[in-house]
């Protein structure tokens, strides 16, 4: 199946609107939103075709090197292995797998495809991260070290933005004004995580920090859909959100 279509008739309109919000210094900033957005919905199109998510994009990509991500981390996350069902826990909590991979910069810019393993708690509706596979493609790979931490870096980011993070406003001006209503990821909530780096000497070198996080949050909220049956369609994916999921 081709991975693009057609648009017969569309009409656009651009409008500038002077930001008063900004959020330039950011990782990857538009990127992670947007990604959060399709990725969501094409777990959601898997989930009408009765078909795998990740079979699914596999069946819809023909790039080379989107496919050599998502088959990494297939391999990493032994993902292809049965399972007893979606939402396998004990009674008190689900258990949940989710995928999803973006890419970030121009002219071929950087992979990453990520799965996710989470558990969640029915009576409080949290959520704990339990693993992270990610396979990533910047291109020529320079400093591996370097380029692990960049990568491993970003996605914690993008998984405490996903959880917790949210700048409250009203129509003119910024409200939370404190750290206490900003939470962060915190240490004892950092996941097992396994990286693969994919090293292409034949391109040139790439980012690294923000395709780390780009997909984090669609694969966070892909592998809390497994587990609860709902489908979360906004962030963070604080408990009182994820309880009206179940």
């Amino acid at each position: 199946m081709p991975n693009f279509g057609t648009i017969a008739r569309l009409n656009a309109a651009a409008i500038y609107v002077e930001p008063w919000l900004r959020g330039i210094y950011l990782r990857s900033p538009g990127g992670f939103q947007s990604i959060f957005a399709y990725e969501r919905f094409i777990d959601e199109l898997s989930a009408r075709a009765g078909m795998d998510p990740l079979a699914f994009r596999l069946n819809n990509i023909s790039d080379p090197r989107e496919r050599d991500v998502l088959n990494a981390v297939a391999e990493m996350s032994n993902w292809w292995a049965p399972r007893s069902g979606g939402n396998t826990g004990n009674g008190a909590v689900l258990q949940g797998r989710g995928s999803a991979m973006g890419r970030y910069g121009r002219e071929g810019g950087s992979l990453s495809a990520l799965v996710v393993d989470v558990s969640v708690e029915i009576e409080s509706g949290e959520i704990k991260i339990e693993r992270v596979f990610i396979a990533f493609d910047c291109g020529h790979v320079i400093n591996p070290d370097g380029l692990l931490n960049q990568v491993e870096g970003g996605l914690l980011q993008g998984l405490s933005r996903a959880l917790h993070e949210e700048v409250r406003f009203d129509r003119t001006n910024v409200t939370g004004l404190d750290w206490i209503s900003y939470p962060i990821l915190r240490f004892e909530e950092v996941p097992e995580v396994e990286t693969r780096l994919i090293s292409r000497p034949d391109l040139p070198w790439a980012s690294a920090g923000e395709a780390g996080q780009v997909a984090s949050a669609a694969a966070l909220a892909n592998a809390v859909a497994n587990a609860t049956g709902g489908q979360p369609r906004r962030l963070p994916l604080k408990a009182e959100y994820v309880k009206t999921l179940m």
